[in-house]
């Protein structure tokens, strides 16, 4: 089989499974995806922008600095003399490093004027989410701000397609090239390049189209089924089930965190890719973990939180979408400077590289102190000798990430 007819098979293969991954708008290389992030930064310009408040039908200019974590709740429950840890982007060095910010700039974004800012009044004064309408907001401000941050990035899109053609054509050199190699069949990104000349270029388009696609339907999907369905509960009087969940952690975490995640869940019979907003909300002795999607796709809700059982688990899937979903988290700075420094740059290097969601799990640990202590009362409570094969296995690998 000719190189070029492999190249086709590997292609044909790639589209096919692009409606069903994960894929940031233009995150197709690293110094790709460092443009983009840096792009949507806050400090940005476009990210300052003033704006229509993001409430359908509301004409009113939104204020520049609504938080979607709450600053006098969970940033200040996490923060140490007002400061916490973010990773920001680097576009020039093509890197990501850690940043300190104030809790009053951390998390704020150009969404709402002063009358709708005023939704969130009762469990921003009360400084804690507490009643069931205090869940639903807070998803639903996550997925305004999301909303936004998708809009910028379309934007971006459309302002510089050659530049992110070109980075597409480096991610995917080196993809179709690792395919093929699966195939026991030695080939190098250049040699994909050169062969590409013979190919059709409309097949090459595709790939790039499909890409794009796959991502832009992220942005109508929030715009309009999830924002559409809460704002219809939210501003109706009428009984109405949100499909918003959440699950509660008995151990105040240090870190704030609040995302879209994407996933290739089944519930019975149906297996579709859905999108899930993810808040992990610290407070004093427990951490909410918050999820809403939308109404066609509220019974995944209960397969992602029946995962989230065990202060363990949760320790597993909130470093997994600090590293693989989501860069808009806040972190206690002592928690970092914790880790040794080869662990640091292991998770900095592993928030550039990834593209899954937080289900993919990460070898690395993030919160030192808590997943030791609770390794201790785990062993402590169960001699090794009546612990289950699969029960060792766990802990020596999470005692494992402890020695990275």
């Amino acid at each position: 089989m000719q190189l070029v007819d492999l190249i086709k098979d590997a292609l044909q293969q790639y589209i096919s499974e692009l409606p069903d991954i994960a894929v940031p708008l233009a995150g197709v290389d690293r110094q790709a995806r460092a443009s983009l992030r840096q792009l949507v930064h806050k400090e940005l310009s476009l990210w300052k922008a003033s704006r229509k408040c993001i409430v359908s039908d509301c004409q009113n200019e939104a204020i520049r600095h609504s938080h979607t974590l709450q600053r006098a709740g969970p940033l200040t429950q996490i923060a140490e003399n007002n400061w916490v840890l973010t990773p920001t982007m680097d576009a020039f060095a093509s890197r990501v490093k850690m940043s300190k910010i104030t809790t009053a700039r951390a998390s704020t974004f150009p969404g709402f004027c002063t009358h709708h800012e005023a939704l969130f009044h009762n469990f921003e004064v009360n400084r804690r989410l507490e009643k069931d309408i205090d869940f639903v907001l807070q998803a639903y401000r996550a997925t305004c701000r999301e909303t936004v941050r998708l809009r910028i990035e379309s934007r971006y899109v459309k302002e510089h397609q050659d530049v992110l053609a070109r980075a597409f054509d480096r991610f995917l050199f080196s993809e179709l090239a690792g395919r093929i190699r699966t195939r026991g069949i030695d080939t190098t990104p250049e040699a994909i390049s050169d062969a590409f000349a013979k190919l059709d270029e409309h097949t090459h388009a595709d790939a790039y189209d499909a890409l794009i696609d796959a991502s832009v339907c992220d942005l109508q999907a929030l715009e309009k089924s999830h924002l559409a369905m809460l704002e219809q509960g939210i501003f109706s009087s009428a009984p109405f089930e949100f499909p918003v969940g959440s699950t509660r952690l008995p151990e105040q975490l240090p870190v704030c965190l609040s995302g879209l995640d994407c996933f290739n869940l089944q519930s019975g019979q149906i297996h579709r890719r859905v999108l899930l907003v993810l808040n992990v909300i610290p407070e004093h002795l427990v951490t909410y973990i918050v999820v809403s999607t939308s109404l066609e796709n509220r019974e995944f809700i209960g397969a992602y939180l029946d995962r989230l059982q065990g202060l363990l688990a949760g320790l597993n899937t909130i470093e997994a979408a600090m590293l693989h979903s989501t860069d808009h988290w806040f972190l206690r700075p002592s928690v970092w400077d914790m880790l040794p420094s080869t662990r640091q740059k292991a998770v900095l290097a592993e928030i550039m590289s990834s593209n899954t969601n937080s289900w993919d799990w990460t070898s690395l640990s993030i919160f030192d102190e808590i997943r030791g202590r609770l390794l201790d009362e785990i062993e402590a409570a169960k001699p090794q000798a009546d612990r289950t094969v699969n029960e060792r296995q766990v802990i020596d690998a999470e005692r494992r990430k402890l020695q990275m």
